[in-house]
């Protein structure tokens, strides 16, 4: 919740007096703690409180490991606890899992299947007898779960979703109500800055925009600005054009990627997101650290860490670090 004076006007974040964290709600009444404290002299018991939209990003994701044979799934699950390093955990019996392990072939192989026990396209199988087919299969999960927890990532609140648009430019008919791209097209995406031009501040409303290319191979690339840039700043009402050629390499007849495209008001980098195609080495990840008071950088924290601490992180948006993200996906297929 954000804190104000009573007299405040609560559309404006900056006259805010304190960030407060509902801990315990009883039925009368509810407790927490002060977070941020903006104003000490103004803080009082009869502020005001006004609810900050929010999304969850959950990191760690829980797999169900659907194997008949105890000892096998045993071995399984203590390998998920031992080296999955927070980012995938062994599914309580009640709970929802996001992945699940289950022997397919007549028993004589590992595979990473959905929820509903579908296994996930692009994904190996790893043969039982291959004395690292249960460290394979843990690796492939945390890939998978950092993968999953970037593709989640929402614009924290409605006020944050607005500062951006994201749209194909003159695009095909749809097909069957989707639009498909064919190999060889031109695909154009727009990114505009939403804000109205023409404020005082504008300075304050130039947007930092960086492009990441989620692929079908559970790769995340930075697509844009192409160079060793970590983004392009784009003035309120103004936009920027990406193109791109589309493409589908020998052999396969459809593919989609999804393009996320992050906004910030401040510089920053988006690289610490990138993931290199399941099953190859990742390069290490140099960055400055971050204040974990800000949702984001606290994912920051954590992927460059290469552990969970947290299972579930509440994305706020702030004044001072505002950020918001939108997306597109792009399919393409063959005639």
């Amino acid at each position: 919740f954000n804190l104000f004076a009573f007299d405040a006007d609560l559309a404006d974040p900056e006259q805010r007096i304190a960030v407060a964290e509902i801990k315990a709600v009883d039925s009368s009444e509810c407790s927490g703690i002060i977070t941020e404290l903006l104003d000490p002299s103004a803080a009082s018991a009869g502020n005001l409180a006004v609810l900050v939209s929010a999304t969850n990003v959950n990191l760690q994701r829980p797999v169900r490991v659907t194997i008949d044979y105890p000892a096998i799934r045993r071995a399984m699950e203590e390998a998920i606890a031992k080296h999955g390093k927070g980012f995938v955990v062994v599914a309580l019996a009640d709970a929802t899992p996001i992945f699940q392990v289950m022997l397919t072939q007549g028993g004589r192989s590992y595979a990473i299947c959905d929820p509903a026990g579908a296994p996930l396209p692009h994904v190996p199988i790893a043969v039982v007898d291959d004395t690292e087919a249960v460290t394979k299969t843990v690796e492939r999960l945390v890939h998978l779960a950092k993968f999953r927890s970037v593709e989640s990532l929402r614009a924290p609140d409605s006020e944050a979703a607005g500062k951006i648009k994201v749209a194909l430019v003159n695009p095909p008919a749809p097909t069957d109500g989707r639009v498909v791209y064919r190999p060889g097209n031109t695909v154009t995406v727009r990114i505009t800055n939403n804000q109205t031009p023409g404020a005082m501040n504008d300075t304050m409303r130039i947007l930092n925009v960086t492009a990441l290319d989620l692929a079908e191979d559970w790769s995340i690339t930075q697509i844009f600005p192409m160079d060793d840039a970590d983004f392009e700043s784009i003035d309120p009402g103004l936009y920027t054009d990406i193109e791109f050629e589309s493409y589908l390499p020998d052999g396969v007849n459809a593919n989609s990627d999804r393009i996320k495209i992050f906004a910030t008001r401040i510089a920053t980098d988006f690289r610490w997101l990138q993931l290199p195609v399941l099953d190859e080495p990742a390069e290490p990840i140099v960055s400055t650290k971050r204040s974990a008071a800000d949702p984001l950088a606290a994912l920051h924290e954590q992927i460059v860490e290469d552990r969970v601490t947290t299972r579930s992180l509440r994305l706020v948006s702030k004044p001072k670090r505002t950020w918001t993200v939108d997306e597109v996906v792009i399919h393409v297929a063959r005639e």
